[in-house]
């Protein structure tokens, strides 16, 4: 499953945590379904108080001024493999998550148990 074909509409992040190996998110989508994405490579990560807001919808772009400014710290990478992931909340037209990580994701439906 692409993270694109995720209906995030009325969803909400549960929680996330990052280690140096790793990005985990926990999302509930509006059907109370919970899903674990998990980012590989991930570069960088912005943060404006995610956590149970209620998510209007998903954008990936290829450029963007946060993958940027992020890239000016990591010079040896090649700006072609990392992509802008940015979730946003219904109460605003600014990204409350903003990922900046290639394409190695994972997304695992989650049992209800």
């Amino acid at each position: 499953m692409l993270l694109n074909e995720l209906n995030i509409s009325d969803g909400k992040i549960i929680n996330f945590n990052s280690s140096l190996l790793e990005l985990k998110i926990l999302l509930q989508d509006w059907q109370e379904q919970r899903w674990l994405i998990t980012f590989k490579d991930v570069l960088s990560i912005q943060s404006m108080s995610v956590e149970c807001e209620e998510l209007s919808h998903l954008e990936i772009l290829k450029e963007d001024s946060f993958k940027t400014h992020t890239l000016e710290y990591f010079s040896d990478e090649n700006s072609i493999n990392y992509f802008c992931y940015n979730f946003y909340g219904v109460w605003s037209d600014r990204a409350l998550l903003t990922i900046i990580a290639t394409d190695n994701y994972s997304i695992s439906k989650l049992d209800d148990h």
